[in-house]
C-alpha cells in the first residue's frame, strides 16, 4: 500500500498540471485581425415605379468615398463589440484601399482560381497579423424595406452602404398625425465573416440589415435629401454601418456559442 501512494502522488501531480495548463491556454485573450470593405462607395437609390414588371428599374448613382473614414468606422465598431463581449479580447485593425479586392467581395463566381485570388489579396493585407481568425466585413445585397410605423416601405433591392431617396412618397406618422412628403432612408446592409487565416476558410457568416427612415421637414421648402447637410449623410451612414456591425457580430457570436 505504501508503495502505491507515490505512483498516486505522481498521477495527481501529472493530473493536476495538465489542468493548469488547460486553463492557462484558455485564460490566453483570444486575437482577432478585423478587415471592412464597405466604405469605398455609397450608391443613391431613386424608385422608378413600373406596372406589369416585377423588374427592378430603380435608378442608381455611385458615388466614392474620398477616404476610408466608412471603413475605418466599420473596423473600430467591430473591435467595440468583441471586447464588449470578453473585454480580454485583442483586436488587430486593417483597412485597404485595393480597388481589386474590393471589386473582388461583389463577384458571385466561387471557382478555385477566384478563391485563390480572393485568399491572396486578402493574406497580403492581413499577413502580418498573430490572429488566426479574421472577421471580414463585405457588403450584402437584399430587399429594399425601410420601417415605418406601420410596416415596410421601399422596392427592388439595395446593396452594401446607400441612401434609398423617395420624394413623392406620403408618410404619416399614426403616433403624431403628421404628414409630409418624401423621405431618405440611410442604410447598412452588410455580411460578417469569420476565416481561419491559415486557410482562408469561411467559418461562420451572418448578414445584417440596418436602416432608418427620415422624413421631409414639414412645412419646409427643402425635400428630404436637401435638408440634410453633407456631413448629415455621412453620419447617417456611419451611424447604420456601425449599429450592422455591431449586431452582425453579435450574431456571428451567439451561433458560435451553440
Amino acid at each position: 500500500m505504501n508503495a502505491t501512494l507515490p505512483r498516486i502522488g505522481r498521477a495527481f501531480a501529472l493530473a493536476l498540471a495538465g489542468l493548469m495548463l488547460q486553463a492557462a491556454v484558455y485564460a490566453e485573450p483570444r486575437l482577432f485581425a478585423v478587415l471592412s470593405l464597405t466604405g469605398d462607395t455609397f450608391t443613391l437609390v431613386q424608385p422608378q415605379m413600373t406596372t406589369g414588371s416585377s423588374l427592378d428599374r430603380n435608378q442608381r448613382t455611385i458615388v466614392k468615398v474620398p477616404n476610408d473614414s466608412l471603413d475605418i468606422a466599420a473596423v473600430q465598431a467591430a473591435e467595440v463589440a468583441l471586447k464588449t463581449a470578453d473585454r480580454n479580447t485583442q483586436v488587430d485593425l486593417f483597412v485597404t484601399a485595393d480597388p481589386q479586392l474590393y471589386a473582388l467581395q461583389t463577384l458571385s463566381d466561387d471557382s478555385p482560381e477566384t478563391l485563390a485570388t480572393r485568399a491572396r489579396l486578402l493574406k497580403a493585407v492581413v499577413g502580418g497579423t498573430r490572429a488566426k481568425q479574421l472577421i471580414l466585413i463585405t457588403k450584402h445585397r437584399g430587399d429594399a424595406q425601410f420601417p415605418v410605423s406601420d410596416g415596410m416601405i421601399g422596392i427592388g433591392r439595395v446593396e452594401g452602404l446607400g441612401f434609398y431617396v423617395d420624394l413623392n412618397y406620403e408618410l404619416h406618422n399614426k403616433e403624431t398625425g403628421v404628414q409630409s412628403r418624401g423621405f431618405v432612408a440611410p442604410y447598412a446592409f452588410v455580411r460578417i465573416h469569420l476565416i481561419d487565416i491559415a486557410t482562408m476558410r469561411t467559418l461562420r457568416t451572418a448578414s445584417i440589415h440596418e436602416s432608418s427612415v427620415l422624413p421631409a421637414p414639414v412645412q419646409q421648402k427643402e425635400n428630404a435629401w436637401e435638408h440634410l447637410t453633407p456631413q448629415q449623410k455621412m453620419d447617417a451612414l456611419r451611424t447604420e454601418l456601425q449599429a450592422a456591425v455591431d449586431q452582425g457580430l453579435r450574431q456571428l457570436m451567439a451561433d458560435a456559442a451553440h
